[in-house]
């Protein structure tokens, strides 16, 4: 059995740690059990645990037990951003796989050198982007391998939530690394960079908080061939949160909030077709399922999600937090 530790015990960790304990998966190989759990306190791990029935599950002290606990096969890190870079580091340092939540860190430096770490040290390294393993959107891919919709002209993305500010709060802190950028623009960022590679042009301008963190984030973005991207980020209001990608034959949306969604529409010669693909439990699913097996091949990194597509994206943040103004 493949044996998960969990590092954090918020709502991301919920719902991850909710399929390794989920009745219908029970005993199951193909995402493994809870082995572990590490939070602020042993408290709060241990009520994790029992909050999601983890029978046998231990409850760590520290980083250096759960390093030492020598029956772990991959570490899931769903911690806030600015803890990403120092505990995925003592863990690639220690040989144990990581799959840490986007973003992997706040800056492409940080990525690069934990890249150089899990290369040097031959271990599984995976930025959580649980999107790309999403059955509509490889249906997406698809669609666009084969043509349906023509050459592809633009993507164009909304993701916006009404947040009321308090800066208390992780997304409005500053020393947490918050804003919307980073909360929820690696998203558009990401799939745009998996389907169109590197942009040659970046412009963004945003609206920052007291703090200098970004309330809103308008990003317009050039690639190769002149296909172009717009993605609108905000705290402010409730958007669509839709992905739209228009070719000249046709247009394809991923509909209802795109970063997680379980259906598409799409138009071709002028009919247009809606298709459904419903997660078996909660989403999660896919990319642990996608893990263990990397893990158990002994490879260190995924197909999809590589070491060299998460420094890409992580430099285009890079890019347009100087363009904006956002520092940390």
């Amino acid at each position: 059995m493949f044996n998960w530790a969990v590092i954090g015990t918020g709502g991301i960790a919920d719902r991850f740690t909710s399929v390794l304990t989920s009745s219908r998966v029970s005993g199951c190989d193909t995402y493994g059990q809870l082995r572990g759990v590490l939070a602020t306190s042993e408290s709060k791990a241990r009520d994790f645990i029992v909050k999601h029935k983890g029978a046998g599950a231990i409850s760590y002290d520290d980083i250096s037990a759960l390093i030492a606990d020598a029956e772990i096969d991959a570490v899931y890190i769903a911690t806030p951003h600015t803890s990403h870079y120092d505990l995925t580091r003592q863990l690639l340092m220690a040989q144990k796989p990581v799959l840490c939540e986007k973003p992997l860190t706040v800056t492409a430096a940080e990525t690069q050198h934990l890249i150089e770490l899990a290369r040097h040290n031959k271990v599984f390294l995976m930025e959580a982007l649980w999107t790309k393993t999403l059955p509509v959107w490889h249906r997406v891919k698809q669609l666009l391998k084969q043509g349906e919709i023509g050459e592809v002209d633009h993507f164009s993305a909304d993701m916006g939530f009404y947040f009321p500010y308090d800066s208390t709060h992780r997304l409005f802190n500053k020393e947490l690394a918050g804003g919307i950028l980073l909360d929820m623009g690696v998203y558009p960022i990401s799939l745009a960079n998996w389907l169109a590679g590197v942009p040659i042009d970046i412009t963004a301008s945003s609206v920052l908080s007291d703090q200098g963190i970004d309330l809103k984030t308008m990003v317009n973005m050039t690639f190769d061939k002149q296909l172009t991207a717009s993605f609108t980020l905000t705290t402010k209001s409730t958007t669509e949160n839709a992905f739209w990608i228009y070719g000249d034959g046709g247009w394809i949306r991923v509909d209802d909030l795109f970063s997680e969604s379980q259906g598409l529409t799409y138009q071709i010669a002028g009919q247009t077709t809606k298709e459904s693909y419903p997660f078996e439990i909660n989403g999660f699913e896919y990319q642990i399922a996608e893990v263990v097996k990397c893990v158990s091949e002994g490879v260190i990194e995924h197909e999809n999600l590589t070491h060299q597509n998460t420094l890409e994206v992580m430099t285009i943040v890079d890019r347009i937090r100087e363009q904006i103004g956002l520092q940390y």
